[in-house]
């Protein structure tokens, strides 16, 4: 996976990335004493981060980084306490750390290439067993299913061939209205973030929605969303299976007990591949504290409008008529679970965190249909 995110046309790193680019030479702990000054090589001498917010991007002072040197060390020492085996619980650190750094914040890449280079040459440091390679840095590393949108949080993709991002456009123009957007934008967002009204939404939200709209349709993320679309397949299974077991007839003790125990071993894979769809995938901790969690994996009846809509189309499969998807979206409203809050004969309708209700009638979805048949062209 590509981690190198343009800012004002200048290569940068997401701080979240830098433990995967060293190979964990540098992990977030280091990472974070590295860049609040603290720790004793000075592996980043006059290397700075920045964050970004709707405007540009600010420099972070050293002193901003002693806040995420206490949570690491916090985290460390809660872990540690559990166990019962000495390094037991490091696994779970390397999946939970990385969240704790800040989202948002990078370093400049060629900045962090000499200071690195400089840090961890063979001439400063020695390194027992060195294979080849060991002191490369990879900017197209192996990241975990699960933890992409962990790394690149705060994010934008720079614009490509293959896909345009959303967020990559607007950048710079989040925090005007509608009306202040040059008309190539209005169109754009018009066109791209329908139902949704631009200006019934803050600054840091339209942001929020335009990444959300990237991630729903950069091939990037494909596996990933191939990854949560399969689960939420499973999940789908299940409770069908639990249904039709609760409707089987029990004549006998046998049959009852019988009954019984398989009704417990489906309720139980349920509610762990419920937990899995909730939280993140396998190689993140389903436990993990609510705020150690990317605020991206907290959907809101905005984003599920999307995602149950994305989700009846793929159950479908290639080119679904207005009819298939309405008719399928109907029916995951008829389960239970779903964001949508009323039917009728040629509508459904959702509600937003807000209140504003959100309506998907035959015309609209027509055209949301025509235009993703655009996009995937």
């Amino acid at each position: 996976m590509e981690v190198v995110v343009q800012v004002k046309d200048r290569e940068a790193i997401p701080v979240r990335a830098i433990p995967f680019v060293t190979g964990w030479m540098m992990s977030p702990d280091m990472v974070a004493a590295a860049l609040a000054f603290t720790d004793l090589m000075k592996r980043m001498k006059d290397v700075f981060a920045y964050h970004v917010h709707p405007t540009g991007f600010s420099k972070m002072l050293p002193k901003e980084w002693d806040n995420v040197e206490a949570d690491l060390q916090s985290l460390s020492d809660k872990l540690k306490a559990t166990e019962e085996i000495d390094q037991e619980s490091y696994a779970e650190w390397r999946s939970r750390s990385v969240g704790l750094l800040p989202a948002g914040v990078f370093v400049w890449k060629d900045e962090f290439e000499r200071a690195f280079s400089a840090a961890y040459n063979s001439a400063h440091l020695g390194l027992m067993d060195e294979r080849p390679g060991d002191r490369d840095l990879n900017f197209t590393p192996r990241i975990p299913a699960g933890m992409h949108r962990t790394v690149l949080e705060g994010f934008w993709r720079k614009a490509s061939e293959t896909f345009e991002s959303l967020e990559f456009s607007l950048d710079g123009h989040f925090d005007k209205s509608l009306a202040e957007l040059p008309e190539k934008l209005q169109e754009l967002v018009e066109l791209e973030l329908w139902p949704y009204s631009w200006d019934s939404f803050a600054a840091e939200h339209r942001r929020s929605l335009a990444e959300q709209l990237d991630y729903q349709h950069d091939p990037a993320t494909e596996g990933e969303r191939e990854y949560f679309f399969n689960l939420w397949c499973e999940i789908d299974a299940v409770q069908q299976q639990i249904t039709d077991w609760e409707l089987i007839a029990t004549p006998t003790a046998i049959d009852k007990a019988t009954k019984e125990d398989r009704l417990g071993l489906l309720r139980s894979q349920l509610e762990t591949l419920q937990a899995q769809y909730r939280e993140a995938p396998a190689d993140n901790d389903a436990a993990a504290d609510a705020e150690t969690r990317p605020s991206s994996w907290r959907r809101t009846r905005t984003d599920a409008m999307s995602a149950e809509i994305e989700d009846a189309i793929r159950t479908i499969g290639a080119d679904p008529t207005p009819y298939q998807v309405m008719h399928k979206l109907k029916g995951i409203a008829g389960k239970g679970g779903s964001c949508i809050t009323e039917n009728g004969n040629d509508f459904v309708l959702w509600q937003n965190a807000s209140g504003e209700k959100l309506k998907l009638d035959m015309a609209n979805l027509r055209k949301r249909l025509e235009r993703r048949n655009q996009r995937n062209r």
